[in-house]
């Protein structure tokens, strides 16, 4: 799966959910404005999860070849 679609699939499901959107922004706004280091907590765990789940996508995609 291209890093494009990934990001397509995101925006379409922000886009199909608009109150969880929104929650979810309140939510990240009222952690960068009242508890920082926890809005970095969350953010730096979110960008591990993406590398995480972006990482076994294009290893599982079975044209990826690790060795010749």
């Amino acid at each position: 799966m291209p890093f494009s679609m990934m990001l397509d699939s995101i925006v379409n499901l922000f886009k199909e959910h608009v109150f969880i959107t929104i929650a979810l922004a309140v939510v990240l706004l009222y952690l960068l404005f009242q508890k920082p280091r926890t809005f970095l907590v969350v953010v730096f765990l979110a960008l591990l999860f993406i590398g995480i789940l972006y990482l076994t996508t294009r290893l599982s995609s079975g044209n990826l070849m690790i060795w010749k």
